[in-house]
Parts: structure tokens; sequence; C-alpha cells
């Protein structure tokens, strides 16, 4: 492969993934729950932080994404901020309990 097909891959793919970042934006959920103790966790589980920035739950309140309710965030810059890498997982993730639903 050469380096110019290699750069209008990697241009393809910028384009594709800016393309549904359009089409989901307006679908991007809201930090709106706030993250609580579950007291069922083990011990030794991996701590909770802020899917962004890394911070502890020790440091800074931690909200639940609101579509796919696995990742955290200290708040609505930080879920902003990382819904280039988190967009796809969240949407999968909301699209998968939708299908449960309707069974």
């Amino acid at each position: 492969i050469t380096f110019k097909e290699l750069y209008e891959n990697a241009e393809k793919a910028c384009d594709v993934t800016l393309n549904k970042m359009e089409k989901t934006d307006e679908a991007l959920p809201s930090v709106n729950e706030k993250h609580e103790t579950d007291d069922s966790v083990p011990t030794g589980a991996s701590p909770k932080i802020c899917w962004n920035c890394s911070e502890s739950e020790d440091m800074v309140s931690l909200y639940k994404c609101a579509g796919c309710r696995k990742a955290r965030y200290c708040n609505d810059r930080c879920q902003e901020e990382d819904w280039m890498v988190h967009g796809e997982y969240c949407t999968r993730k909301m699209e998968k309990r939708e299908k449960k639903r309707q069974i």
C-alpha cells in the first residue's frame, strides 16, 4: 500500500466518523444520572473514574451517562469531550437495550 492510498483511506475513515457524529450529535445523552455507590461491587474492583479526565470518585462526583449507563463523567464538558471515543459504544448499548425492550 502506498502512502497516498493510506492517506486516502484515513481521510475516508475520518469523513465517515464525522458523518456519524453529525447524525448522532443530537442523540448525545446528558449526564443526568448521579452515580450512586453500589455496595454489591466486590472488593478489589477497578476504581470508578471519569472516562475523560480520569478523576476518581474520591475527588469529584461522578455521573453515569444516561445513554449507555456505563460511562461515568464529572460533568457535561467531560462527556462532550469524550463523545468521539464513547459515542459509538454508547449508541450500540442504547440500541441493544431498546431491542430487549421490544421482546
